[in-house]
């Protein structure tokens, strides 16, 4: 993955696991997590001319309870907050459990916000312009999913998230090196949304990236 963005000429890579709950993209307890940290500082040795941020994606197993406690979460350099379980949930339950991860600091923003996946999952329950209007609150950034089965957030809620002022991210979702490739599909649906590069944070240099993450309300 990383030979690729290098290819495509990136300034920078996040690699970011799935976290403990997450059994079927085997994710990472706090022991493993820890061990990473230490390859990424390897990985930076070996590719000096690309940067390799250190990330997870930390599933949010109910209101105010996560993967990883915040001294962990806080050391990461992209802090990614999911719903990946309990999709039967009211749409009450299901909103607190996004509004609680997007109100802490530490996280930067929330993945597939509405958990869709064509011909598998149907969206589950929540209220997404209480979503919007929480990371417009805490200024965190939503994310536009790439990979060709989720394309989630889809354009009128990329659009409808632009408008009250929040940033979007565009995100492969790669669990293989082949998946890099699918960025042009959440390229295309942020061009479909109206979005211009300065409504998506990924295509900030890294200095601005680490400028929006400092400056956000906290």
């Amino acid at each position: 993955m990383i030979r690729i963005a290098k290819g495509k000429k990136y300034e920078y890579i996040a690699i970011s696991d799935h976290s403990i709950s997450n059994f079927y993209g085997n994710g990472l307890s706090t022991e493993r997590l820890l061990r990473k940290t230490v390859f990424i500082k390897d990985l930076r040795k070996k590719f000096k001319d690309i940067n390799i941020l250190m990330g997870a994606e930390v599933d949010i197993r109910k209101a105010d309870r996560f993967d990883y406690p915040p001294e962990i979460i806080k050391k990461l350099d992209i802090a990614i907050a999911s719903l990946h379980s309990s999709f039967t949930n009211s749409c009450m339950e299901n909103t607190s459990r996004a509004v609680s991860a997007l109100e802490k600091d530490y996280f930067d923003f929330l993945a597939h916000p509405t958990g869709f996946v064509f011909g598998n999952r149907a969206p589950i329950f929540i209220d997404l312009d209480r979503v919007i209007e929480t990371c417009s609150e805490y200024g965190k950034a939503l994310e536009i999913n790439s990979y060709y089965m989720r394309m989630d957030l889809n354009e009128e809620n990329a659009r409808k998230a632009r408008d009250a002022g929040v940033k979007l991210v565009i995100n492969t979702d790669s669990h293989r090196a082949g998946n890099m490739d699918m960025m042009e599909f959440g390229v295309d649906l942020a061009r479909r949304a109206g979005l211009e590069a300065e409504d998506v944070i990924n295509t900030y240099s890294l200095d601005e990236l680490r400028l929006w993450k400092n400056n956000r309300k906290k």
